[in-house]
């Protein structure tokens, strides 16, 4: 930390009111002090300026502060002396209030004005008031201080002493602290952390609207500015997107966002930061120097140590993942786990051959291996007939995959598309694949009132682009309620064209416990490894001849080896779910349902109502998300944070299918839900948490719901 101390800016708040404590009492010792310094931000420079004009009596440039023009307008007022303000930027469009009758006020009314700001009640001490209120706001606190050091140096006749920026120092501190992933227990205590803390979830947007009302009465609304940002930063993909505010403390708060998060941000108005912290891109190229140094040093040893490891010793590093696994178990919804069966097929040779239709004379076939062919023909036979579709394709390798392949075709028909926002709980990259595939972008949100689609905004875009053609592209990482796609189908031009990514809900789906439309304008697909217990694979399913022609057409152009082991693993599946399918969806639904009324007794769960979910995932909202998956780690709970739909933050978002088919109880949902309801708490973590585990791991590792194993191979 003390390496960054030389970026730390002056206390601009600090020296605003012993600043105007020399101006109203004629000192130039503010001037004096100014001119002396390097690097002063905007607000500090109109401090001097400000002292310059008021001793001449010339018309007062308070730049954009809010705090020097009600400071000095209030002592003019005051004073009687009718002193005329220039105002600059952001200040000249701020509701401020215009009455010289305040000065008449006690604090306790002075706080009520401007959305409850703290600056007139300072006006009021600065120009002499003596009363001290209880327990006072934050920045009134930091004005009874300035006052008693003011005039206790100049009785003493010395000169007030500066202070350095507490606020950003608090803030360098905790930003350093998540870089470098050390438990963090930051409080925001006044308005100008309310930037900072928001981004990195240590307050939500309620409570910041409770706490500091004068937010919205700032360079901008804040609270507002806040979550436009965020948004803009979530859904910043290449280099077309940038954060456009202009507000320095939210620039500031999205830029160290940026560099924990490992997320290249573009700023359209870097420079608006310097009316607080002129040094701050400076100080955050230092951060990232001193971090990638770092980084390198590590990467280096460690290259260095791992050259000398022996195949032994690597075979063992392998051998301890595999025992770890044992004694941990698995809350991400995207992960599952295969039978045995359905794992040795990829332990056969045929997982490295290809399949290759070639054409000779008139027929396609590859000589040799028509039996694999013959196979694969199967699979898709089997999930055509499952699905009620005409046509499937099982060439994807990951749901990704499938997005690319499927927005790369479509995009040669049509070149406007409909996405779900990040918001909403779609997908962080879909929006980065739909520009890469030159596609004119609208993002659809989720009403969180029936956690369907938004039908009012769908709207809005059916009147922008009704004579358009459009396509449709719905994947949602965090899955609460199925979308209910009949519905949409009847809402929108039937020019229009819809793709559901199922990924997360395609077991559901493939049992028929979840229902679709039969539409020439619908289709579908998703990975294979979530809900669904196969390889990492992922297929699509159509009814559109000439859809399927123009997917399929594309999956050709760029893929050669069709993966035939994990289509081997993936038919294997198949016949499993057939068998045992529905009665695995059905046990996932019901446990996830149970799990979630116990956490919600003493937890933030969202999601619909009666009860909260109506897949298999389960959303949390907690307060410091980092710290939280680092504690639930630690005792051999594994999860990932994601950002929550309709909170606008990252919280816990858990799944239970793979723990369902390896024999979950409902008294083991009793145990894991006291564990993470003492971890999200914070209460005391001990020793026996981990026994828990430990013991609930090793007894869930027999795999239900699958053919029985025989050595077929």
């Amino acid at each position: 930390m003390k390496k960054f101390n030389k970026f730390i800016p002056l206390d601009k708040s600090w020296l605003t009111r012993v600043g105007v404590l020399d101006i109203v009492n004629g000192y130039i010792d503010i001037e004096k002090f100014i001119n002396n310094q390097k690097d002063t931000n905007d607000d500090i420079v109109a401090i001097r300026n400000a002292s310059i004009a008021w001793r001449n009596n010339e018309k007062i440039n308070v730049g954009e502060s809010a705090t020097l023009y009600r400071l000095l307008q209030f002592a003019s007022w005051k004073l009687k002396l009718n002193k005329t303000f220039i105002k600059e930027g952001s200040l000249k469009d701020r509701k401020i209030t215009d009455n010289p009758n305040i000065v008449n006020f006690n604090q306790t009314k002075l706080l009520n004005l401007d959305n409850g700001t703290t600056q007139w009640a300072t006006a009021t001490v600065i120009c002499g008031d003596k009363e001290r209120l209880d327990n006072p706001p934050q920045k009134l606190k930091e004005t009874y201080d300035a006052v008693l050091h003011w005039e206790t140096q100049r009785k003493k006749g010395l000169c007030w002493e500066p202070k350095y920026d507490e606020t950003i120092e608090r803030q360098i501190k905790t930003f350093l602290d998540l870089l470098n992933a050390k438990e963090v227990n930051y409080i925001p205590l006044c308005s100008d952390d309310y930037c900072f803390a928001r981004v990195f979830n240590f307050i939500n947007k309620k409570n910041g609207e409770n706490f500091w009302p004068s937010l919205i009465g700032h360079e901008t609304n804040r609270i507002e500015e806040m979550e436009r940002a965020i948004k803009e930063a979530e859904e910043t993909a290449n280099e077309t997107n940038s954060i456009t505010s202009k507000d320095h403390r939210v620039i500031q708060a999205l830029a160290m966002w940026g560099v924990v998060n490992k997320r290249k941000l573009f700023f359209e108005s870097p420079n608006s930061i310097n009316k607080s912290w002129p040094k701050f891109w400076k100080f955050l190229e230092s951060v990232k120097r001193e971090k990638n140094n770092n980084y390198s040093k590590n990467i280096n040893k460690s290259n260095h140590r791992d050259k000398k490891l022996s195949d032994k010793k690597i075979i063992n590093l392998i051998s301890d993942e595999i025992k770890k696994e044992l004694n941990t178990i698995s809350l991400i919804p995207s992960e599952n786990v295969m039978s045995r069966l359905a794992s040795s097929a990829y332990t056969l040779r045929s997982n490295n051959r290809y399949v290759i239709k070639s054409k000779i004379g008139s027929r396609y076939f590859m000589p040799g291996r028509e039996n694999l062919g013959r196979i694969i023909a199967i699979l898709e036979n089997k999930l055509c007939s499952t699905y009620g579709v005409e046509f499937s394709i099982t060439k994807g390798f990951s749901g990704i995959h499938n997005m690319d392949i499927v927005m790369s075709a479509i995009g040669k028909i049509m070149k406007k598309i409909v996405i779900l926002s990040i918001q909403s709980g779609g997908h962080s990259k879909t929006i980065g694949v739909a520009l890469k595939n030159g596609f004119e972008v609208e993002a659809l949100n989720l009403n969180f009132d029936t956690w369907d689609l938004d039908y009012k905004d769908l709207g809005r875009i059916v009147k922008k682009w009704e004579t358009e053609k459009v396509f449709i592209y719905l994947d949602h990482t965090v899955s609460v309620n199925p979308l209910n796609i009949e519905r949409l189908m009847q809402k929108i031009p039937k020019s229009w064209i819809v793709y559901y990514d199922i990924s997360h809900l395609q077991l559901f789906y493939f049992t028929h416990v979840f229902k679709f439309p039969k539409s020439q304008n619908f289709f579908f697909g998703g990975s294979t490894h979530k809900t669904f217990s196969g390889p990492q694979k992922s297929m699509v399913l159509l009814n559109n001849k000439k859809l399927y022609d123009l997917v399929d057409a594309e999956f050709v152009k760029n893929t050669s080896s069709v993966h035939t082991g994990s289509l081997l693993a993936l038919l294997i599946t198949v016949l499993e779910m057939e068998k045992f399918g529905e009665k695995y969806a059905k046990d996932i639904l019901g446990k996830t349902k149970l799990f979630a009324k116990m956490l919600s007794r003493e937890l933030d769960i969202v999601g619909p109502l009666p009860y909260f979910t109506n897949t298999h995932q389960i959303c949390i909202d907690v307060p410091n998300i980092s710290q939280i998956t680092q504690k639930l780690a630690s005792i051999g709970v594994i999860t990932l944070p994601m950002r929550i739909p309709s909170k606008g933050r990252s919280g816990l978002r858990f799944g239970i299918q793979e723990l369902c088919r390896l024999g979950l109880k409902n008294n083991d949902l009793q145990v894991l839900s006291k564990i993470i309801i003492a971890c999200v708490k914070d209460r005391k973590v001990n020793t026996k948490f981990n026994i828990q585990i430990k013991n609930l791991a090793k007894r869930l590792n027999y795999i239900k719901y699958a053919l029985p194993y025989k050595k077929y191979f």
